[in-house]
């Protein structure tokens, strides 16, 4: 707006805007009441004669009338342009008519239908007030126009304008300016400077304009003498100290005038009298070419009656009402984006801007509000409420088709500072005498919702908005709302003025509605719960309420729920609906649910009627996920897994009881960890089969039973091991041999240790070569039987064998084999100790050196002994019942040995052979057995040799 700003203070501080303003309030501030209609211009048909106007000086017109005409005219109305007819359609509901809006362009024109006034640009901007302005274009155009069929002119004039491109010092001879239109083609073509000589003002000096220079890029360069008019010469810098360009431009003007208050005459006309000696009424507005819809709204507005309006912070000077026309330019909610834009490369931009519309004040001074759709709320004793919905006055179609009030108001007696001889903000609280000082009394509070859109799209949201009504006829904009956002009230903000009995809540807005609650105090909410009023133990529930008002929703407000000894906290939605939610740690019961509401400055506090909420048993769900077979008598692990069935939570701490089928002893217990998980071991006694593995949680005070989590176990038969532990050499024949196993449950391959666990009561066979024995197995799994072995000599196979059963599958152990030998026919055959020991192989047991072949411990051998023993106790079992003892026998072969040994023979072999006499006597430390060579003969030359093989004892 720098480049206007020396509109606005012509506009504020010119002599003929002060007069009007002050006309306008001395006829406003006479009684308490709006006035009547017939002191505005209230309804029908009002159109505007336009005048275009240049100087004599001026090099160029800034624009052709047409494009004026599509702005004013009837060119704009119904066609989608947006223009001025259609804002007053709009505004007024349809019920104020600037229809017939004419762009003057007679044959007095040029050829763009600007009119040439009688005077220099210099003339007209610093001689002529802003009613001799007006009146010297109305005189220019009066031979094409009969100024009587017209409610008001509209004189523009061409602006000149730009911005330095550089500062200059005080003594600077020259300035460069901008175009103003931005453009880079010559100043001549695009702008519109006046022909020199003439003034303009750069910043608060004039200067005298003797040359210029067009400079082809958009630019101008001015040859200047300085401190003209009285005006003293500064420098001047390319940027002010707000970061705004510096402008330059020939002093124009913006606003409206009346030249005077004249009985029967309605406040923004005058009587004017022209050069063809006629007088004419006519409301009388000056605008530059660039201005937009907003100025023209203004601005025609002041011909239509009314004074500025203000806002409550700066309440003692006129204008930043924000929300109102007729604040324009300070501050406004204009927007660019309302139909077609107006403009082009000569005007610029900024006749894009337009709106906003009037606020309710504005419409009830001209009486467009119809009755039925005004709200007087009654906030006198005793306290009182009401919720209303409010359509927005952005509808060009409000009093139509709808039902909903178009204005609240609220009796309220506000003391407003509204004088102030320094233009400052109103002190607090009000200043009311002094010099220049004075105050007016509000009547009434008013409340309006503006919709964006149309002409308020520049608003930046749609919004309750507040106004007070004043003595003096103001309408004073409510900016200062502690709960609200910055002067606009949306869905949950307050307005409180408690000395007055007022108390504001916007309970929505949605499209083109707002509802809204006013109170006479505190207001008085309800609260109703809509919560859950059951939940389980240990789960998730949503508390809610809805708070409302009249039927209205309370939004944005915290609220605090609560079931039992629980609660939480939440913010009412748009729709009043609030909710938060808790976990139930409460044991099972039925407690009472409520809601409160703590109320602010608006809203008394509030609680809901206690509603019943049922905590239940929390469900469970166990499932099974342990093995689901098992060996018989074997240790296997079960688990399971106990849950929240509605999302799977796990829940620990609780007893899991397993069992296998009906059996009272297959059963274990586990408590579920932090996962939810018990395990246990159970060994199963019963027949292998397969079986129903049972799970089951029995429930306690905050949880239910689960339904029993079956599957299929199945017992398997318990692997076994049957080893046999009997003797490996076996005397044939004779007592017999004791043959023995051992019966263990498991495998060493799958125990991984050799098996500990005896099987008793079980039948083992045991087998040497093809004869076998059966026993039964002790408790210590051992089973032992008898057989007497007539089979062959030599290696012979042993084996024991469990056939299984019921529980035990079948083993056996053919691992080992058995050595059997017998001894000669009589007597028996001798190695010496010493030589059995060292390994040797063959040995000799029996020839005349066998003194030299077997050397003993206990001595050398008398050479008579040839190895032969012929008097002997032997034994006759295995496992022997002992190992031989002490023997005699005569020397060499007397009496001569057996004719033929066995092939596997017993050998005793003594430590000592020693001779008393005729007899040799020696012991026996051990019997081995000796696989026999063949050679062996009763002649002591005839050696008997073979090789030791077994052990015996």
């Amino acid at each position: 707006m720098t480049r206007f700003s020396w509109w606005h203070r012509a506009r504020m501080s010119g002599a003929a805007r002060a007069l009007t303003c002050l006309a306008v309030a001395g006829l406003l501030v006479a009684t308490l009441a709006p006035p009547a209609p017939a002191d505005y211009v209230g309804t029908g048909t009002h159109p505007w004669a336009v005048v275009l106007c240049n100087f004599t000086n001026q090099r160029l017109d800034p624009a052709p009338a047409s494009y004026f005409n599509t702005m004013y005219g009837n060119g704009g109305s119904g066609s989608g342009q947006f223009n001025f007819v259609d804002f007053w359609h709009d505004v007024s509901f349809d019920q104020l008519s600037v229809a017939g809006t004419t762009v003057i362009d007679g044959s007095h024109a040029d050829a763009n239908g600007w009119y040439t006034v009688p005077e220099t640009r210099d003339t007209w901007g610093y001689s002529r007030d802003r009613y001799g302005k007006i009146v010297d274009c109305e005189n220019a155009a009066l031979p094409d126009v009969n100024f009587h069929n017209y409610y008001g002119v509209v004189a523009i004039f061409p602006e000149a304008a730009g911005n330095l491109t550089a500062g200059i010092s005080a003594a600077d001879t020259a300035v460069t300016v901008t175009n103003s239109s931005g453009a880079t083609s010559n100043v001549t073509t695009t702008n519109y400077w006046p022909a020199a000589p003439f003034m303009m003002n750069i910043q608060s000096e004039t200067v005298n304009v003797t040359a210029a220079h067009d400079n082809g890029d958009g630019t101008e360069t001015f040859t200047i003498t300085r401190a003209a008019n009285g005006t003293t010469a500064t420098a001047h810098p390319a940027v002010d100290g707000s970061g705004n360009a510096v402008g330059a431009g020939v002093p124009g003007d913006f606003g409206e005038v009346t030249g005077g208050s004249h009985v029967g005459t309605p406040p923004g006309l005058s009587n004017v009298t022209l050069s063809d000696t006629n007088t004419y009424q006519l409301a009388q507005v000056v605008l530059p070419n660039e201005a937009n819809l907003t100025g023209a709204g203004h601005e025609t507005g002041h011909g239509f009656g009314y004074n500025h309006s203000r806002k409550l912070s700066f309440s003692t000077v006129d204008y930043k009402d924000a929300t109102d026309i007729m604040s324009a330019y300070d501050g406004t909610y204009e927007t660019g984006s309302l139909g077609t834009s107006f403009g082009g490369a000569v005007l610029g931009s900024v006749v894009d801007d337009k709106g906003p519309g009037l606020d309710a004040i504005d419409l009830d001074l001209q009486g467009w509000i119809p009755s039925g759709r005004h709200f007087a709320f009654n906030n006198a004793s005793p306290p009182n409420q009401s919720t209303i919905t409010l359509h927005a006055l952005s509808d060009p179609n409000a009093r139509l088709g709808s039902s909903d009030y178009l204005e609240a108001r609220v009796p309220a007696s506000v003391t407003i500072q509204n004088a102030d001889p320094t233009g400052a903000a109103p002190t607090s609280p009000p200043t009311c005498s002094g010099t220049g000082f004075g105050c007016t009394t509000s009547q009434y509070y008013t409340l309006e919702y503006r919709q964006k859109t149309g002409w308020d799209s520049g608003f930046p949201a749609s919004a309750v908005v507040v106004h007070l009504f004043g003595a003096d006829n103001r309408s004073y904009w409510v900016d200062q709302l502690p709960d609200g956002h910055n002067g606009l009230l949306y869905a949950g903000d307050e307005y409180v003025d408690a000395a007055n009995k007022t108390y504001v809540a916007v309970n929505s807005i949605s499209g083109s509605s707002a509802q809204v609650t006013m109170g006479s105090a505190q207001i008085t909410p309800t609260l109703a719960w809509a919560g859950a009023t059951s939940g389980d133990f240990n789960d998730q529930v949503t508390l809610a309420a809805d708070l409302s008002v009249g039927g209205a929703p309370v939004p944005n407000e915290s609220v605090d729920l609560s079931a039992g000894t629980q609660s939480c906290s939440g913010t009412s939605d748009a729709a009043g609906h609030v909710s938060c939610t808790i976990t139930l740690t409460q044991d099972p019961a039925v407690v009472s649910a409520s809601a409160s509401f703590a109320g602010d400055s608006a809203y008394a506090a509030a609680g809901s009627s206690p509603a019943s909420f049922t905590i239940n048993q929390e469900d469970t769900k166990v499932t099974f996920n342990g093995a689901s077979a098992g060996d018989y008598h074997d240790a296997a692990t079960v688990s399971a897994t106990l849950t929240d069935p509605a999302d799977g939570t796990p829940i620990a701490g609780k007893a899991i009881g397993f069992t296998i089928g009906t059996s009272a002893t297959d059963t274990c217990s586990a408590s579920t960890g932090a996962d939810g998980v018990a395990a246990c071991t159970v060994t199963p006694t019963q027949v292998p089969a397969p079986y129903t593995m049972h799970a089951a949680f029995a429930g306690d005070t905050d949880y239910a039973a689960s339904a029993d989590a079956s599957t299929t176990f199945t017992i398997t038969k318990e692997e076994t091991t049957t080893t046999y532990t009997g003797p490996t050499v076996i005397l044939q024949g004779a007592s017999g041999v004791t043959l023995t196993a051992g019966l263990f449950e498991d495998t060493t391959a799958t125990a991984g240790d050799p098996p500990t666990d005896p099987i008793a009561g079980r039948t083992v066979t045991l087998g040497l070569g093809a004869q076998t024995c059966t026993a039964t197995t002790a408790s210590t799994g051992t089973a032992s039987c008898t057989l007497t072995f007539s089979g062959a000599l030599g290696p012979e196979p042993l084996s024991a064998t469990f056939a299984g059963d019921a529980y035990y599958l079948p083993s056996q152990d053919t691992s080992k084999t058995a050595i059997v030998f017998a001894f000669p026919s009589r007597g028996a055959f001798a190695l010496g100790d010493q030589t059995v020991a060292a390994g040797r192989a063959p040995v000799t047991w029996w020839g005349d050196n066998w003194y030299a072949l077997n050397q003993l411990s206990g001595g050398v051998a008398n050479p008579a002994f040839k190895g032969f023993i012929g008097t002997i106790s032997l034994p006759t079992s295995t496992p022997p019942a002992s190992c031989g003892g002490s023997w005699t026998t005569l020397p060499g072969n007397s009496p001569p040995p057996t004719s033929g040994v066995p092939t596997y023979m017993g050998v005793i072999v003594p430590s000592t052979v020693a001779k008393s006499g005729n007899v040799f006597s020696g012991n026996s430390t051990h019997i081995v057995v000796v696989a026999t060579d063949p050679g062996y003969g009763p002649n002591p030359q005839s050696h008997g040799t073979g090789t030791i093989v077994a052990t015996f004892c």
